[in-house]
Order: C-alpha cells, then sequence, then structure tokens
C-alpha cells in the first residue's frame, strides 16, 4: 500500500529527521547501536591502535574470515530489524517498543557492555604505550576481577542487544559472540598464570567471582 511505502521511506530517512529526536523510531536506534558498535571496532580501534602500538599484521585469511561473518551478520541483524518494522506497519506488532522494560533493559545492558569494552581496551593499550613492548598483568576497574573485561563487556553488549531486539537472530548473535569469545578469554587467562608467577590468584577469567 502507499501508506506502507511512505512508512518504509520514513524508516530509512528518520534519522537524518528532526521529528525523528522528538519520536525515535526503535528499529532505528537498535540499528544505530549496532552501528556504532561496528564503527568503533572496524575503524576507531584499529586506528587508535596503529598509533598507539606497534601492532603485528594480521593474517589475510582471518582479515577475510572476520569480514565475511560480520558482512553475513549484519545482513541478518539489518533484515531481522527490517521484517519487525514491517510487521508493526502491518499492525501485527506493538508500536511503543520504547517504553517496553526489555527494549529499555536491553538498551542500558548494551551501552554498559560497550563502555567496559572501551574501557577495558584503553587499560591493554596504554599498557603497550609504557611497557617498551613488554606484557604486564593489567591491573585497575574490572581487570581487578577477571582476566578478560573487554571480552565479558562485549558479551555484555550483544547479551543487552539481543534482549532489546527480542529476535532470533539476534539471540544467535549473543550465544555466537559468547561461544566464541569464552575460550579465548580461558586461553588469556592460562597464559597470564603460565607466565606471571605473581599473577592474582582470586582473578576470575570472564564473569567476577563466578568463572
Amino acid at each position: 500500500s502507499s501508506s506502507r511505502e511512505n512508512d518504509g521511506c520514513s524508516l530509512e530517512t528518520s534519522f537524518f529527521s528532526i521529528d525523528a529526536w522528538k519520536n525515535p523510531n526503535p528499529y532505528d536506534v537498535l540499528l544505530c547501536l549496532f552501528t556504532v558498535h561496528y564503527v568503533h571496532r572496524a575503524l576507531i580501534y584499529p586506528l587508535i591502535r596503529m598509533r598507539s602500538t606497534q601492532s603485528r599484521p594480521m593474517p589475510l585469511l582471518v582479515c577475510a574470515s572476520a569480514f565475511f561473518f560480520c558482512s553475513v551478520n549484519g545482513y541478518l541483524q539489518s533484515e531481522s530489524l527490517d521484517m519487525q518494522y514491517n510487521a508493526v506497519i502491518d499492525g501485527k506488532l506493538k508500536t511503543n517498543r520504547l517504553h517496553e522494560h526489555n527494549f529499555k533493559s536491553g538498551i542500558v545492558l548494551f551501552l554498559l557492555g560497550l563502555g567496559i569494552n572501551i574501557i577495558s581496551d584503553e587499560i591493554l593499550l596504554r599498557i603497550k604505550r609504557t611497557s617498551g613492548g613488554k606484557y604486564q598483568i593489567p591491573k585497575g576497574f574490572l581487570f581487578e576481577y577477571v582476566s578478560c573485561p573487554n571480552m565479558f563487556g562485549e558479551i555484555i553488549e550483544w547479551i543487552g542487544f539481543a534482549i532489546a531486539c527480542n529476535s532470533v537472530a539476534a539471540f544467535s548473535f549473543a550465544f555466537y559472540t559468547f561461544c566464541n569469545l569464552a575460550p579465548r578469554a580461558h586461553s588469556h587467562h592460562r597464559w597470564y598464570q603460565k607466565n606471571f608467577q605473581d599473577y592474582p590468584t582470586e582473578r576470575k577469567i570472564l564473569f567476577p567471582n563466578i568463572w
């Protein structure tokens, strides 16, 4: 219908309109948060890292695999949000999701996880800048409780995103993130224990006071 076409057009352009800030579309908000994460992860963080440290080159296969996964996942997440939006237009879903508790709590969790991830990464970069290339035991912030708070923050991010989206695609991505990062965190934790005799024994791997 013409009304649906008009609504679809407003979905694409609402972020740039003044009215959007008065009554934001929840699906635009979610898509914006998804984009913010990857702009930071793919552009801002690598630039900061290159300027701060002498980073080792990334293997081409790893880079290609990450590009492929992010492309597929980005398509699935955006398509899922678009399907939910179209369901709202068709009257199959509620339109006041901005006021739902799961949407609000999910957004808060996402922002909390993003903050934890960024702060933890900055602490690691600061160590590399000041240590002359030598490895040190990270200290401060959530490093006092876990070995990999940057990974903990990213897991929290995508759990929050999944709660806010309430979709199979988002929950699948959150589950994948956990399955990908948990073994890496365990490997990092074991490396610290092996290479530092004075590594804090009370420090957990990924989740404070749990594991």
